[in-house]
C-alpha cells in the first residue's frame, strides 16, 4: 500500500511538472496594438524611421568613458512618447567581458513629447566629456537645444525659438550653436489681396515661381514655398555669446532631412539648400534621380533640386555655392568635418563636368564622397556613391557601410569600410569590428528576436547583453515569422515575411492580409516597417496570417515606367496567394490589402485591374495614379507621361480611362478604409471617398487632425493599427471587438457589410 502511494505521488509530480510549461505558455496572451505602442525602441528619429540601427545606439565621450543611449516608448494614458537618457560608464578593464557584469545604466532624464517631434534627439557630447547637448521638447513646448550636466543633472535651455528647430549643429565646445527653425506661416490674406483679390499663379505653369500655389495650400489660406508638399520652409540661425543672428542663405532650406554643419572651430556652416536656380549644364547628368527632380521642376514650377553652400559665420554675406548638384540623403550624415576646419567630407555629391569622355560618363550618372577644402571648396574624391557614408572615427578615419544609399539599402546591416587619409589622397583600409579604444555597442534583432542592447569588447569575445529593452515580452504570445519566397505572375522572384496566426494548426485555411512596401529579415517589425496602419503581429494574434511583402517599390520613378513597376507589383500580389493557396495555407477569398505612401497606388490599381478577389483593403496618404491628384499635383509624377502617357485630354484620355484607378471605380468590389492624416491631404483621397460613395459601395475615411507620415502619436496610432485589426477582422473573419466604446463603430460597419452584400447579389444575378 505504501509503495502504490508513493508511486501515485510520484506520477501526480510528474504530470505537474510536465504540465506546468504548458499552463505557463497557455497563460500568455496574443500581442495587441496596444504592446506595439509601449514597445520601447530605440530612440534615433532615423531607426524609428526605418534606418538599420548601426552607429546609432551608443553615443561614446570624447574620452571614451561613458556612453548614452536614448530610448522611447509610448504611453496611451497620456498621448504621449516618452524618452528616457540612460548612460553607462565603461568598466575599467573593459576588454575583459566579464568586467561587464556589473555595468549596470543610469537613468539621466526622462521627458514626454505630446507632438510629431521627439523629446529628445541629437545627442552630442561636448569636449570636457561631462557636459551633452541635444534637441528637445517637454511635453508642450517646442523643439529647442539644451544642454545637460551629466553630474549635476543640471538643464539649461540654449535656445528660445517661436518656432521648432528642427536640426542644430555645435562647434567642439559648443560656444556656437547654428540651427534649422521653421518659419512662421504667412497668410495669403493681407490688405492688398483683401481688397483686389489674390492673383494664381498655377505651380504647372513650367517655370519656377516663388508665388506659385497648390489649391490646398489656398483652401488653408497660407502662401509660401514652405507649404507645398514639403512640409516646411526654414531659416538658418547663429546663436554666439553675442546674440542670434538669421544666416543668409542664396538657396531655400527644407527642415525634414536637412543636412548641415557648422565647423569646429565656428568659424563656417556647410549646408544643402535647393539651388535658386537650374543651369542647362545640369540636364547633361543622366542620374535617374536627378532627371526626376530637374522634370519635376520643369512641369510644377517647382524645384526640390539641392546643392551646397559654404557660409562664413563672421561675415555671412560672404559664401560659397556648390556648382553643381547634390543627390537627396535621408538617414544618416552627409557632412563630416575635419578637426582642424580646414576640410570636410560630403556625402552624396555630383561633380563638375570635363572634356574627357571617359570620366565624364561616370560623373554623369553617379554622386561621389567628396573632401572640400576650406574655404575655396576644392575638391578631390574619397569614396563612390556604392558607400553609405556613417562617421568619422577616432583616428579620423571615415567609415563607410557597403549598401548604397538607396532606402532598402539603408535599411540593411552591412560591414564598415575604412578610409584613410594617405598624404594628399584618401585610401581603403582594413577595418576591424571593434575600435581599439573603445568597446562596441549594438542593438541586435531579428525577425523573431526582440532588440536587445549588447556589448562586445573585441572580433573574437562573445557578445554580453546590456539591457533587454522589453523584458515584458516573456508574457505575449507572438507569432511565428518565416521568410518566404516565391514566383510572380509573371514569373519573376519575390519575397516577404509571413507571419502565422499565433495559434496556427496544420491543415487550417487562414485568411490573409498584405502588408506592402519593405521586407527586411533582420529587423524585430511588431508592426512592419512602419507605425502607420501595419499591425502585423496583432493581426496574427487575431487569427489572420500576415505577408510584409518584400517589393521594388518606387523604381518605375526611378527607371520612367511607373506602369511596369505597378504590373511588376500586382503579379507578386497574385503569385503570392497562388503560392500560400498552393501549400494550403490560406482561404484565397478572404485575402485583404493594405497600402502606404507610395503602395497606395499598388492597393488601388491592384484593385481595379487584377482578376483576384480582396476582400477588404485599406490605405493611408499615399499617391494612386489618378485624375484628382494628377491636377492638385500631389502625384504628377505617377501620372504625366510615366503611367498613362501625357495629359488627361483629347486622345489621351483613352489611356487614363484604361489606366487610372480613379476612372475604374466600378470595377471595385472590395470594402475599403481609407485613413487621411491631416486636412492638407484630404483632396488626395477625395476621389476615391467620394466616387466608391457615389456608388453605393462600402468606403469609410477617417480624418486625422495633423499626424507625421510615419505615426508618432499613441492615439493617432490606434485609429489607424487597430482601426486596421478592427476592419480586417470584420470583413475577414465577421468578428467584432466587444468594447462598448466601438458600438457606433461597427454600426458604420454592419451597414456597410448590407451595402456590400446587396453589390454581391446584383453580381451574382448578372453573371448568371
Amino acid at each position: 500500500m505504501r509503495i502504490y502511494s508513493t508511486r501515485l505521488l510520484f506520477v501526480c509530480l510528474f504530470l505537474v511538472c510536465a504540465l506546468c510549461p504548458l499552463s505557463v505558455s497557455a497563460q500568455k496572451r496574443p500581442v495587441t496594438v496596444a504592446d506595439a505602442i509601449e514597445m520601447t525602441k530605440l530612440g534615433d528619429p532615423a531607426y524609428y524611421s526605418g534606418a538599420d540601427s548601426l552607429d546609432r545606439v551608443a553615443v561614446f565621450s570624447p574620452d571614451n568613458k561613458k556612453f548614452i543611449v536614448v530610448l522611447r516608448k509610448g504611453s496611451l494614458k497620456d498621448n504621449t512618447n516618452r524618452y528616457s537618457l540612460l548612460q553607462w560608464t565603461i568598466p575599467h578593464n573593459w576588454e575583459n567581458p566579464a568586467n561587464w557584469r556589473v555595468a549596470k545604466p543610469t537613468l539621466l532624464l526622462e521627458w514626454a513629447s505630446f507632438s510629431n517631434q521627439p523629446a529628445i534627439q541629437d545627442v552630442i557630447w561636448l569636449s570636457d566629456n561631462r557636459t551633452i547637448l541635444f534637441l528637445g521638447q517637454n511635453l508642450v513646448e517646442n523643439s529647442q537645444i539644451f544642454r545637460f550636466d551629466t553630474l549635476t543633472r543640471r538643464i539649461t535651455q540654449l535656445t528660445h525659438s517661436p518656432t521648432t528647430i528642427h536640426a542644430y549643429s555645435a562647434s567642439a565646445n559648443g560656444s556656437e550653436l547654428a540651427y534649422v527653425a521653421a518659419s512662421r506661416w504667412r497668410s495669403i490674406w493681407d490688405k492688398k489681396t483683401l481688397r483686389e483679390g489674390l492673383v494664381v499663379h498655377t505651380h504647372l505653369a513650367g517655370e519656377l515661381r516663388e508665388d506659385a500655389a497648390f489649391p490646398q495650400d489656398l483652401i488653408l489660406s497660407r502662401k509660401g514655398w514652405s507649404f507645398r508638399g514639403l512640409e516646411f520652409e526654414s531659416d538658418l540661425f547663429l546663436q554666439t555669446s553675442q546674440g542670434i543672428r538669421k544666416l543668409a542663405t542664396a538657396g531655400r532650406l527644407i527642415s525634414r532631412n536637412v543636412h548641415f554643419a557648422i565647423s569646429p572651430d565656428g568659424k563656417y556652416v556647410l549646408i544643402e539648400t535647393v539651388a535658386p536656380a537650374i543651369p542647362d549644364s545640369w540636364s547633361i547628368y543622366t542620374s535617374a534621380i536627378i532627371r526626376k527632380q530637374i522634370e519635376s521642376a520643369r512641369y510644377l514650377g517647382l524645384s526640390t533640386l539641392r546643392t551646397l553652400e559654404l557660409i562664413e559665420t563672421r561675415a555671412d554675406a560672404n559664401h560659397r555655392v556648390w556648382g553643381c548638384p547634390i543627390e537627396p540623403l535621408g538617414f544618416g550624415p552627409r557632412i563630416s568635418w575635419s578637426p582642424d576646419s580646414r576640410s570636410a567630407a560630403v556625402a552624396g555629391v555630383f561633380l563638375p563636368l570635363t572634356n574627357s569622355h571617359g570620366e565624364d560618363d561616370n560623373k554623369k550618372s553617379r554622386s561621389y564622397v567628396v573632401e572640400f577644402g576650406i574655404p575655396q571648396l576644392s575638391f578631390s574624391k574619397i569614396a563612390p556613391e556604392d558607400l553609405t557614408f556613417r562617421r568619422q572615427d577616432s583616428r579620423g578615419r571615415l567609415l563607410f557601410a557597403e549598401a548604397g544609399n538607396s532606402e532598402a539599402a539603408q535599411n540593411a546591416s552591412s560591414p564598415l569600410i575604412a578610409y584613410a587619409r594617405k598624404g594628399r589622397r584618401w585610401q581603403e583600409e582594413p577595418i576591424a569590428e571593434v575600435e581599439p579604444d573603445r568597446p562596441t555597442i549594438t542593438l541586435d534583432e531579428g525577425m523573431n528576436e526582440a532588440p536587445r542592447i549588447y556589448v562586445k569588447t573585441s572580433p573574437s569575445s562573445p557578445k554580453r547583453l546590456l539591457l533587454d529593452l522589453n523584458p515584458q515580452f516573456s508574457e505575449l504570445k507572438f507569432a511565428k515569422v518565416e521568410e518566404i519566397h516565391w514566383k510572380s505572375a509573371n514569373g519573376q522572384s519575390a519575397e516577404g515575411g509571413l507571419y502565422y496566426p499565433v495559434d496556427f494548426r496544420e491543415g487550417m485555411k487562414y485568411p490573409l492580409v498584405i502588408q506592402t512596401h519593405l521586407w527586411n529579415n533582420r529587423k524585430f517589425w511588431i508592426d512592419g516597417p512602419w507605425t502607420t496602419s501595419y499591425a502585423a503581429q496583432p493581426l496574427a494574434g487575431k487569427g489572420i496570417m500576415v505577408l510584409q511583402m518584400g517589393e521594388s517599390y518606387g523604381s518605375g520613378l526611378e527607371k520612367g515606367d511607373v506602369l511596369k513597376e505597378v504590373q511588376d507589383v500586382l503579379g507578386r500580389y497574385e503569385g503570392a496567394i497562388d503560392y500560400l493557396s498552393g501549400r494550403g495555407l490560406i482561404d484565397r477569398e478572404r485575402v485583404g490589402l493594405i497600402g502606404f505612401s507610395h503602395t497606395c497606388f499598388h492597393v488601388k490599381y491592384a484593385l481595379t485591374h487584377s482578376k483576384y478577389h480582396f476582400a477588404a483593403a485599406s490605405v493611408a496618404e499615399g499617391e494612386d495614379g489618378g485624375y484628382l491628384q494628377f491636377i492638385t499635383a500631389n502625384n504628377w509624377y505617377v501620372n504625366s507621361d510615366l503611367l498613362e502617357g501625357g495629359d488627361p485630354f483629347g486622345s489621351n484620355l483613352a489611356k487614363w480611362l484604361e489606366l487610372a484607378p480613379g476612372f475604374n471605380l466600378d470595377k471595385v468590389h472590395t470594402p475599403f478604409r481609407i485613413t487621411a492624416l491631416r486636412p492638407r491631404y484630404l483632396l488626395g483621397d477625395w476621389e476615391w471617398f467620394a466616387g466608391l460613395s457615389r456608388l453605393r459601395k462600402p468606403v469609410e475615411m477617417i480624418l486625422l487632425r495633423d499626424a507625421d507620415h510615419i505615426l508618432q502619436r499613441p492615439w493617432e496610432r490606434i485609429v489607424s493599427q487597430q482601426g486596421s485589426v478592427d476592419w480586417f477582422s470584420f470583413w475577414l473573419n465577421g468578428e467584432e471587438d466587444a468594447d462598448p466604446t466601438k458600438a457606433g463603430q461597427y454600426k458604420r460597419w454592419r451597414e456597410l457589410r448590407k451595402l456590400q452584400e446587396q453589390k454581391e447579389k446584383k453580381i451574382s444575378s448578372t453573371s448568371k
